[in-house]
């Protein structure tokens, strides 16, 4: 059951111990369960069905403009890393990245390919599924407040 506030004293008590406590494990869960969802489903939608060319030395077909790059090698793939800062003030960052040197190309493309964008549409195509994650974790902290 939920506590019923009895004075601005008591609502703003809680306000401070809720935000002690989303700046430390509550945040971090936050940023890195994001991240994972974006890291995944980069991977998943990679791993799809292209609707590009085929090439005969190439084991899948190729992806389109506008779809993430099709899994040829798996090099890129494979090069996709999640990582998580904590900074002394208790606050979280998490990002995707890859260190492939065709990655930028084939994100934001050139003058002879167009884009085949797959970092930004991860994040954008699973923003919903973030915040219910962040609904879900401040859920539980303001339970256990």
């Amino acid at each position: 059951m939920a506590k019923v506030l009895k004075s601005w004293d008591e609502l703003e008590e809680l306000f401070r111990r809720l935000e002690n406590n989303l700046s430390g494990d509550a945040l971090v869960a936050i940023v890195e369960g994001g991240s994972t969802i974006v890291h995944d489903w980069i991977v998943e939608d990679m791993g799809g069905a292209k609707s590009g060319r085929s090439y005969s030395h190439l084991p899948n077909r190729s992806s389109a403009a506008g779809e993430t790059p099709a899994v040829q090698s798996g090099e890129l793939v494979n090069s996709l890393e999640r990582k998580t800062t904590r900074s002394s003030r208790g606050r979280a960052t998490a990002v995707v990245t890859t260190a492939n040197d065709h990655a930028a190309l084939l994100e934001y493309g050139s003058s002879r390919m167009a884009p085949r964008p797959f970092m930004r549409p991860g994040l954008d195509r699973n923003a919903e599924k973030i915040g219910d994650l962040a609904v879900d974790v401040v859920a539980e902290v303001v339970k256990n407040v």
